[in-house]
């Protein structure tokens, strides 16, 4: 087979992986569970996740220790990328909560892929495993 009809064969395999996964749901790569808790002592926090293709999960106010969820799949791409606005009286900033990078930091191993994060007073952090803080937690940012 020449290697035109190769690349246009897996151009048409990636395009028809993503329309699968538009239509009814599947992942072609990996589908990955995010978490977002509240971790500040006291006071409402105010995230907002939206990815560079244009999801936007709205605005969600959080109470100390309440979450918010969302599920997304990884691009075939690996070109995934979240970031959520995070407004906290009276701070404000808009990180990375996802990317190829931070991927390799929640990812344990294959059918658990969930990445979650605790927002404190003193900064944010990641996990693989929603174990009780500090442990298997990791500073990313500050506010």
């Amino acid at each position: 087979m020449a290697h035109g009809t190769k690349t246009y064969l897996f151009c048409l395999l990636l395009f028809a992986l993503s329309l699968v996964h538009t239509t009814i749901g599947i992942c072609p790569q990996l589908s990955w569970d995010m978490r977002i808790t509240n971790g500040l002592q006291s006071g409402a926090l105010v995230v907002y996740p939206t990815d560079k293709d244009g999801a936007d999960l709205g605005p969600h106010n959080l109470n100390p220790n309440e979450y918010f969820s969302w599920e997304f799949c990884e691009q075939v791409t690996k070109s995934t990328h979240w970031y959520t606005l995070f407004y906290w009286q009276p701070h404000q900033q808009n990180y990375t909560v996802w990317d190829n990078e931070i991927g390799k930091e929640c990812f344990r191993h294959y059918g658990a892929e969930e990445c979650y994060w605790l927002v404190k007073e003193d900064g944010f952090f990641v996990s693989p495993d929603n174990d009780p803080f500090p442990k298997g937690w990791v500073k990313k940012y500050d506010w």
